[in-house]
């Protein structure tokens, strides 16, 4: 009797073995409530900008919304996540006031922007802490218009550039189901200086940034 228990124990741990050989997903175990932060991922921000600019010949600086979509890849070792990132975007920041000569109207934008960044980040559960940082690019641009007591009158000369330069920044993301997550994140953006001709050249107007966004992102992993 002792031999026949022993053969049918051997055999039961044989077909269990044989099972979980046929399908190896039974052999993944998943704890609840743990976020997979790993694969590639996709998203778009909305927040806000606000842009310094100085060499007009003064410092002026104005604020303005922005958007944009972006797309990443995650890698996580332990608790260590490190990946790449990369965003497009486009900002409504607009600044308009009088130039230094107080008959002409100075105007100025950046519009149109992106990164390429790295990430690197600490995992807990449900959350992500990271910083970032990389290369950044905009378009950036202006004009100036003249006064009435200004031959010819009422006469823009616009012109703008491609500033580049780097960005920094972190932030906190947040899962929100097994393939969502939520974030906000802060930058702050170099694009160095541009030269632009107006009705008189306006050389090394030098441009940067601070923004925040808020963000949802959808996982693909």
């Amino acid at each position: 009797m002792k031999v026949l228990k022993i053969a049918l124990l051997g055999g039961a741990l044989m077909m269990s073995g044989s099972a979980l050989a046929a399908d190896p997903a039974a052999t993944i175990v998943v704890p609840q409530g743990m976020f997979d932060w790993s694969g590639f991922y996709a998203g778009a921000e909305v927040g806000g900008t606000r842009v310094q600019a100085t060499n007009l010949p003064g410092t002026v600086t104005f604020d303005g919304l922005l958007v944009d979509v972006l797309m990443g890849y995650n890698a996580v070792n332990d608790q260590l996540l490190y990946g790449i990132e990369a965003d497009v975007g486009y900002s409504t920041a607009k600044y308009s006031g009088s130039c230094a000569n107080a008959n002409w109207t100075c105007k100025g934008y950046v519009d149109f922007q992106g990164t390429l960044r790295g990430r690197l980040g600490w995992v807990a559960d449900n959350v992500l802490i990271y910083a970032t940082g990389g290369l950044a690019v905009a378009n950036i641009g202006g004009s100036t218009t003249s006064g009435p007591a200004i031959v010819p009158p009422n006469t823009t000369y616009p012109d703008s550039k491609l500033g580049f330069g780097y960005t920094v920044g972190g932030g906190v993301e947040l899962a929100l189901s097994d393939t969502l997550s939520g974030r906000v994140q802060y930058q702050y953006t170099n694009y160095g200086s541009v030269d632009l001709a107006f009705d008189i050249p306006y050389n090394d107007i030098a441009v940067d940034t601070h923004s925040v966004k808020l963000g949802i992102l959808a996982h693909f992993n």
